[in-house]
């Protein structure tokens, strides 16, 4: 272009001085116009072909430029991406068009700022939508870290717990949870993850050896209990009854003593065993109620010996209570019906008489749970 424009003067100052300078041979005069003319046409001509050029290249720029425009609203008016993986090759894809766009030349001076401006304010809203998609995602990774960071303490703090099934229980809430939490990004996620996993597992896998031990435990248990309660079927009576209560007792807290099987062995045996002191006691003329009594010490015995003695200690607790709640339910209604029969024939006398027999039982019934749930609760102070 400096050098069009450079011709260009020249041209224009040769032209001035062919003006101003004086007349030559007639005979000559003709040749030398025609000729400075010609070479002046010739200069003009290559002058307007430049920019003639130019101009078509402008033009040519200018529909490069333009399509790169519409390349880029084409992506910010689509773009969904959803990941990572999906905004580096959207970012790829305008990264290789601004790479474009520098390659290609000036387009008009009339709309080269204008094509550029547009541009790069498509670049600018594919940017700014990409930094705010990063952002969101900053701040979820650091709420899933918030969490899973508390996730991690509670695991820690129950690796070492003994309490088997309610610590079971509660990792594997805490698991699910994990799970829910979200990621808490690259820099984070697997080093969190490998520390929560690691407490997880040290749980387990104590539970695991644990009852490993246990299994070979019951399994002579099992031999032991069955031994016992071939000597309890045996036993033969001395005659003197508060003797033979004693030895009874005696086999109860040797059985208590025992230790503990599997529920499926337990209950076989238990079965077992009650039925034999059942035919004992009746022979001695032992109260239900103290059979009971019997029976129910025992049972406490047995909670507490095992590994999540206090655990099934509340649960029993618990039920104790709910048996209670309805049984003095079923008192009340009784209670009401009474109310509300008339009992003055002799049918009705009977039907009064049974049905008070219903609820004086249920009164003892209620006493003895009562007793049975203060001494869980003893048990659990």
């Amino acid at each position: 272009m400096p050098h069009q424009c450079a011709r260009w003067r020249s041209i224009r100052k040769y032209q001035d001085e062919w003006q101003h300078i004086g007349p030559t041979v007639k005979e000559e005069w003709e040749s030398i116009r025609d000729g400075f003319w010609n070479a002046t046409r010739t200069v003009y001509d290559k002058i307007n072909e430049h920019y003639r050029a130019r101009r078509s290249e402008h033009e040519t720029n200018l529909a490069a430029k333009q399509a790169l425009v519409e390349k880029v609203q084409a992506i910010t008016a689509t773009m969904q991406a959803q990941s990572m993986k999906d905004w580096k090759e959207l970012t790829d894809q305008v990264l290789e068009l601004q790479n474009g766009w520098k390659s290609i030349g000036f387009a008009t001076k009339k709309d080269n700022e204008r094509v550029w401006k547009e541009f790069r304010d498509q670049c600018n809203v594919f940017f700014t939508a990409k930094r705010a998609w990063f952002d969101a995602l900053k701040d979820q990774y650091k709420a899933a870290r918030e969490k899973k960071q508390a996730l991690l303490t509670e695991a820690m703090a129950l690796k070492e717990s003994t309490e088997w099934k309610r610590t079971a229980d509660r990792l594997k809430t805490l698991q699910q949870q994990w799970k829910e939490a979200g990621s808490a990004g690259p820099r984070d996620e697997n080093k969190l993850w490998n520390k929560f996993r690691e407490a997880c597992d040290a749980f387990f896998q104590n539970r695991k050896k644990t009852f490993e031990q246990q299994d070979a435990e019951q399994a002579t248990n099992v031999l032991a209990k069955e031994a016992l309660l071939a000597e309890i079927e045996a036993f033969e009576h001395s005659g003197e009854r508060n003797k033979d209560i004693e030895a009874l007792k005696a086999f109860s807290l040797r059985w208590m003593n025992s230790g503990r099987v599997s529920p499926r062995d337990f209950d076989k045996l238990n079965e077992k065993y009650r039925a034999a002191l059942d035919r004992h006691y009746g022979k001695l003329k032992v109260e239900a109620d103290e059979r009971m009594r019997l029976r129910f010490q025992g049972h406490v015995e047995e909670m507490k010996s095992g590994p999540d003695g206090k655990f099934q200690i509340e649960r029993e607790s618990r039920f104790v209570k709910r048996k209670i709640e309805e049984l003095e339910g079923e008192m009340r209604q009784m209670e009401r019906n009474m109310g509300m029969f008339n009992f003055k024939s002799a049918s009705g006398e009977a039907m009064k008489q049974e049905m008070q027999k219903k609820i004086d039982k249920l009164a003892r019934d209620v006493e003895r749970l009562k007793g049975q749930h203060r001494d869980l609760v003893k048990e659990l102070r």
